[in-house]
């Protein structure tokens, strides 16, 4: 079947609603799977922050961030302490970077 239709046109009525709606179920899956496995990592670190559920944009950004500095890391606690403390010293608050040697 031909159709001279633009880009994203297809030649039956309703293929790209589905397909949109596919596309948005997907993206709600894997925003919720992303929210129940950062919030397990964060609880078996002894974070509770479930006052972010269900994910908003400012939860999924840090989660974001999170995952970035573990793979700068790499599991060198030093590295990590230095990332954070630079960090802090970038929005001017102080925090107390030593290693949790219990859970190492």
């Amino acid at each position: 079947m031909q159709f001279s239709g633009g880009p994203g046109k297809t030649a039956f009525p309703g293929d790209s609603d589905k397909r949109h709606d596919q596309m948005k179920q997907k993206t709600a899956e894997i925003v919720e799977e992303t929210e129940r496995a950062a919030h397990q990592q964060l609880q078996d670190s002894g974070i509770d922050i479930t006052d972010f559920s269900p994910a908003n944009q400012s939860f999924l950004m840090v989660t974001l961030i999170q995952n970035l500095i573990d793979r700068v890391h790499g599991g060198d606690m030093a590295v990590a302490q230095q990332l954070i403390t630079m960090e802090a010293k970038r929005l001017n608050v102080s925090v107390n970077v030593e290693a949790d040697q219990s859970r190492s």
